[in-house]
């Protein structure tokens, strides 16, 4: 009995020993296939990271959150092909050679096969978690009461308090559902009428207000979607623009009381195309529109158009002195510098806009580089471009001009190449930085990006760049962007050519 068992542990520690001993052996033997299975596994990860980022990106493009464990798994991964890559690199280094490399240095080969073995595990197990559903879901809608809080621009000027009264006024008439707000581009247009959201959520007059910008070649889908996802749902039906528009309709119908901005728009758009019920079909609905051209408002059937025009030329020196800090000390006997100021202000034609750039650019600047600008604006000659104020083409170029680093001014232009009030991602740009080599001894990403980021600050500050709804994302006012788009045809930038064919088509892997 006793021997039997003695048997038995005896044999059972003989399997453990061949086991652990034919495992060692192993990490030997197999040196060379498991160093060629790591390489197979980590181009298997390599691959389905890429597919990953590729759906995570179009979800960042629909401004959806993504899911935590996507962004946990794409961080381990990250950190792991890293490793896997440089161990693989040294790989050839660290296996040390004896008899001019006929045989190898046993103890060297033992360790990195079983680091091969551990890597190998860590790949296969990333391998096999990447396998997502969904990578990202819509983003919460924000609630009444907070999507305009922070209106940044608008100030009480008596011109805009009696245009805005007006349209307040508007909005509480039941016999007025369509209303159209109108003036040249730069006027301030967009401003009074976040202004106009901001004021109706603080009274409480609407259950739902929604903002969508149209532009000059709108995308009726897309507008849909934007629609839909400040209401906080969804669309279904593809590329079904006439699906969508029914299950939006009813959408907005179950809203109750709810105002829908339309900005920036260029022509007549067919508001039961989208999705949008108003008049005797949904009396809770009011709609308001923005646009350069009172035709276009006219030709959309409004009931009330409202006019902003440009500031009067005491409240445009007014707002400049407070921009620029400029004291009103001794403005009964002007100094030279103050009487070039005053003189800048009414050569700014009172666009809101136009003040606010040419501030920044001459903020902190001696008398002599006042007079230069005032020179510029009184004998610059420029291009017509339709919906601009001439006086708005010469504070925008000005502002550029004043751009210390030729760098940024590149990147201002990049930013101009892109679609008209698109949503521009900072990656998007650190990307095509890196294709058209945009800095010069810039050597690796990580420089690039704090490269462009740092441009992208100098650029806001300068107002000729705009925060977006997220901080990784920028915007570029229509105007400015018409005007960027000028100077770089007119001074034949050659970051126009070099960006053309990179703007086009974007490669799925480089």
């Amino acid at each position: 009995m006793v021997e039997n068992f003695v048997l038995h542990i005896v044999k059972k520690i003989g399997e453990y020993l061949a086991a652990t001993v034919g495992r060692q052996f192993g990490y030997l033997i197999f040196y060379d296939r498991d160093i060629k299975n790591l390489e197979e596994q980590v181009q298997k990860l390599e691959d389905k990271r890429f597919r990953v980022q590729k759906s995570v990106k179009e979800a960042e493009t629909k401004r959806e959150t993504i899911a935590p464990d996507v962004e946990r798994w794409l961080t381990l991964v990250n950190k792991l092909i890293e490793e896997a890559t440089k161990f693989l690199e040294d790989e050839e280094n660290a296996n040390i050679g004896c008899l001019n490399g006929w045989c190898p240095n046993l103890k060297s080969r033992y360790s990195l096969s079983r680091k091969v073995t551990e890597k190998t595990e860590s790949v296969e197990k990333l391998l096999g978690e990447g396998d997502f559903s969904r990578v990202s879901y819509p983003a919460v809608a924000p609630t009444v009461g907070t999507t305009f809080a922070f209106t940044r621009g608008f100030k009480g000027f008596e011109s805009r308090r009696l245009t805005m009264n007006g349209i307040i006024e508007a909005l509480t008439d039941d016999s007025i559902y369509v209303i159209g707000i109108c003036g040249m581009g730069g006027v301030g247009k967009t401003t009074m009428v976040k202004e106009v959201a901001k004021k109706a959520e603080e009274k409480k007059m609407f259950d739902k207000i929604v903002m969508v910008v149209v532009s000059q070649n709108p995308d009726l889908i897309n507008i849909q979607g934007e629609m839909a996802k400040i209401l906080g749902f969804e669309l279904s039906g593809g590329n079904n623009l006439f699906a969508k528009a029914g299950e939006l309709g009813s959408r907005i119908l179950k809203a109750g009381r709810i105002l829908v901005i339309l900005d920036d728009v260029w022509k007549r758009l067919e508001l039961n195309d989208i999705g949008i019920p108003f008049g005797d079909n949904h009396k809770g609905c009011k709609i308001v529109m923005t646009s350069r051209n009172e035709d276009v408002c006219n030709g959309m059937d409004t009931q009330k158009n409202f006019k902003v025009g440009v500031l009067h030329e005491e409240e445009a020196w007014n707002l400049l002195k407070e921009m620029a800090g400029i004291s009103d000390e001794g403005t009964s006997h002007p100094t030279n510098l103050q009487l070039m100021q005053m003189a800048v202000a009414k050569e700014c034609g009172g666009l809101l806009i136009a003040i606010v750039i040419v501030e920044r650019a001459l903020r902190c600047k001696n008398k002599y580089s006042w007079d230069s600008a005032l020179e510029q604006f009184r004998k610059s000659v420029v291009k017509n471009i339709s919906g601009v104020d001439e006086k708005m083409f010469i504070s925008l170029e000005l502002s550029y001009d004043s751009l210390d680093r030729d760098e940024a001014k590149k990147c201002f232009l990049l930013c101009s190449l892109f679609l008209e009030d698109f949503d521009i991602s900072t990656e998007d740009l650190v990307r095509y930085a890196i294709r058209i080599e945009l800095f010069e001894r810039v050597d690796s990403v990580h420089q690039t990006r704090n490269r462009v980021h740092s441009l992208v600050v100098d650029l806001k500050k300068c107002y000729l760049l705009m925060e977006s709804d997220d901080a990784e994302w920028i915007k570029m006012h229509d105007v400015v962007r018409d005007v960027a788009i000028s100077i770089a045809s007119r001074k034949k930038h050659s970051i126009v050519v070099r960006c053309d064919e990179v703007l086009k088509e974007w490669p799925e892997k480089d």
